[in-house]
Order: structure tokens, then sequence, then C-alpha cells
């Protein structure tokens, strides 16, 4: 035991160490922190003016899928790509829409038969004769190298937009004939900015007798005894096609943290896969799902919320989004819930139910579980996340020195273990 003890505390130092080093190996700015923050600025913009578009007389609401992407990996080496299929001044969401309306309170994950999800794929630029891209910050680094991956043509902005009409309802715009159509429109988030809204070029509509949908929650054991009869037939993932989707949410959070599509504190009950008729579950493609009111029926405040600051984000959600990311990847690792862990039960609350340290006390004690189980790789990001522990000075997830130490000590650390399985099985 006193042995056990003496290397927990070597282990302790160490990482200390590497966190009082870590502002100096930061010198060197990378441009990913500022890409991740102009994903953000469009996600922001984008909402916004789907906010607007509903016009509608509609009671319920309507769903927008957000699809999560990576955009950005690293190799062995530790080069770092900004990978797009089209341009790579362009940031392009990938959205599903339904025609169908639902309630918010609905916790059906079946689609109902007469669904469909139009796929969609959703640009940004900027209004005015004078408006013009942003290029990207410049990705010369002596040590970590940006490229851009291209294989499309790029194409002018100005002429899409000159081509689309405007959508001034997009409920009605959704209820057209749009098999023949490329472009649905384009709308506008108010400030200056217009979203092009252009239909996929996968199959348009996922009709529900070939897709139901289902969240992450409903892929993991909820029973520390995985033999439990309840979890016998439940449909589970390989852990690499897990960390694959731990890598996925981790870039995910640097491009959306604290933001209309991702609140401060999320969990696996936020995150959604489309599942074919077959089984086969579209892991590479999850997303999150938003329910947008009409206009007609939301109060002043709501059709105009308080502006976002996209520079920066509230300091106090660091801790809670960088901790619900932390729970996510111990989740994903172990294929368990937090909730199944049975220790939890020692961190309720006196009236015996869960409170706000709930938790982050049942994080601490799993993650001590990480290094035995994987290494220091999954002991340091875990812990980096549940006690935001990045040597950085600000604690605000809009900073560019701390989006850049998570992607440094969080995704790429991810990626690493990731390629590791990947060796494995080439």
């Amino acid at each position: 035991m006193g042995q056990l003890e003496k290397h927990n505390s070597d282990i302790q130092t160490l990482l200390g160490n590497s966190e009082r080093l870590e502002p100096m190996r930061r010198k060197r700015k990378s441009p990913i922190p500022k890409y991740f923050q102009q994903i953000r600025g469009q996600a922001c913009s984008l909402h916004a003016a789907l906010s607007r578009a509903w016009r509608c007389d509609c009671s319920l609401t309507h769903a927008a899928k957000l699809r999560l992407e990576k955009r950005v990996k690293s190799d062995k080496m530790g080069v770092v790509d900004v990978v797009d299929t089209q341009d790579p001044n362009t940031v392009k969401f990938s959205v599903f829409f339904s025609p169908k309306l639902q309630s918010e309170s609905s916790t059906e994950t079946l689609v109902p038969t007469e669904a469909e999800w139009y796929a969609t794929e959703i640009t940004m630029t900027e209004s005015g004769p004078d408006a013009a891209r942003k290029a990207l910050p410049s990705t010369e680094t002596d040590t970590r190298r940006v490229s851009f991956v291209s294989s499309g043509p790029k194409s002018a902005a100005s002429s899409v937009i000159g081509d689309a009409p405007e959508i001034i309802d997009l409920c009605s715009a959704l209820k057209q004939n749009l098999k023949c159509r490329k472009t649905l429109g384009y709308l506008r988030d108010g400030p200056g900015r217009l979203h092009t809204i252009d239909l996929a070029a996968y199959p348009q509509s996922l009709s529900s007798n070939m897709y139901r949908v289902l969240n992450l929650e409903s892929l993991l054991f909820r029973s520390a005894d995985t033999s439990d009869k309840s979890e016998r037939n439940k449909v589970t993932l390989p852990r690499r096609t897990r960390l694959s989707i731990a890598v996925v949410l981790a870039n995910s959070l640097l491009q959306l943290h604290t933001g209309p599509w991702l609140a401060e504190k999320w969990g696996k009950r936020d995150i959604y896969f489309f599942q074919s008729s077959d089984g086969t579950i579209q892991t590479s493609h999850p997303f999150l799902l938003y329910n947008f009111k009409s206009n007609n029926h939301t109060s002043s405040s709501e059709r105009n919320p308080p502006k976002l600051d996209l520079g920066q984000s509230p300091s106090r959600g660091c801790n809670s989004s960088l901790l619900s990311l932390g729970i996510l990847i111990l989740e994903l690792w172990f294929n368990q819930t937090i909730e199944s862990r049975p220790f939890r039960k020692n961190f309720l609350g006196p009236d015996g139910r869960e409170n706000e340290y709930t938790d982050f006390n049942t994080a601490q004690k799993w993650q001590e579980q990480a290094m035995e189980e994987a290494g220091l790789d999954l002991h340091n990001l875990t812990r980096r996340c549940i006690y935001c522990a990045f040597g950085a000075v600000s604690q605000d997830l809009g900073d560019d020195e701390l989006r850049g130490a998570v992607y440094g000590e969080v995704v790429q650390p991810l990626e690493r273990l990731l390629g590791r399985f990947e060796d494995v099985l080439a």
C-alpha cells in the first residue's frame, strides 16, 4: 500500500509540473483556437437565423438536428489538419429538418411513420456589397502545421445567394416538393449574415421506415452488472467506435461551447444518432437536437434573445461544460453510465437524491480508475476535464489559451488513444 501511495504521489508531481510548463509550451500561437471560435460564431449566427425563420401558426415545435463533426485532426507527428470537403475558408453545417411537428416533452425515439428528415448543408456569407469572406488565420508555425484539404471547386458566395430565394417561412418551405431542387433558399440572422440552405447530395429524404433516432444513453450500460437481464439485448458499440465518438464530442465542445446549441451542462441524453432499418447505427454522424418554436407563439424576449458575445462565454460555464465532457469520455471508455457506478450512492444528498456535487464527486472517484484501465493518457485528459486543470490563466473557454490547451491536452490524446486501436486493427 505504501508503494502504491508513493507511485500516486509521483504521478501527481509529474502532472503538476506538466501543468506549470503548459504556458511555456503554448508560447507559439496556434491558429486552431481561432478557427474553433470562428465556427462557434457561425453556429450562433445560424441558430439566430433559424430562430427567426419559423413564421407559421404551428403550436408545436420544429425539430432541427445539427450534425457534430471533427473538422480538425492531427497525425502522430502533431501535424494538424483542418479538413473541409469544398472550401477551406467556408465552414459548412449539416442540419436535418423534419416537416413533422413534435411536442417538446416528447421522449419518443422512433420517428413517426409519416415523418421525413431532410438533409441540408448550410453555409454563411456576409450581406452587403462590401462584404467579403474572412480568411482563416495564418497557418504557419514552427512546430505544428495546419493544412487544408479541398476536393471540390470553390464557388463565389455572392452567386449562390443571387440564385437562391430568401426564405420567409421555413415551415412552408419544407412542405414544398424538394425532390428536384438543389437549394432551398437563404435565411437572415438579423445583423447582416446570410445562411444558404442547400439540399445535401446524399439522400435528401430519410424516411422513418428506413431510419429511427436514438440517443447515446440508450447505447450505454445502465447497470454495474452487464449480465443484468434488462441489458441482455442492448445494442453495444466496440471501444474503438466509442473512442471515435469521444473525439467528435471533444472537438464539438470547442466549436459550440456555451452557445445556443450546447448548454453549459450537457451529456449522453443530448447526443443522438440515426439507426437504419438493418440495425446499423450511424456512429460517425452524431448530432444535437433543437426544437424551435414558431415566432407567433413566442414572446418578444424569445424572438430577440440577448446578443451572445462571440468572443467570450460565461467563465462559470467552463467547469460545467468540461466536467460534462470528462464524464462523457469516462462513460464512453467504460461503456457504462455514471449513474451505474455503485459508489455514486455515497455522494447523494441527505435526502437520498443527487445534488449539484453528486456528478463531480462520482466523476472524481471514477477517474481514479482510469490510470489502471487505460494508462496515463486517459487518466491525464479526464483529470484535466474534471478539475479544469490546464494551467491556463483564464477559466473561460472563450479564451484562445484555454481552447488551445483543451485541444492539445484532451483532443489530441484522445486521437492518440484511438490511433492505437486503429493500428491494431489495420
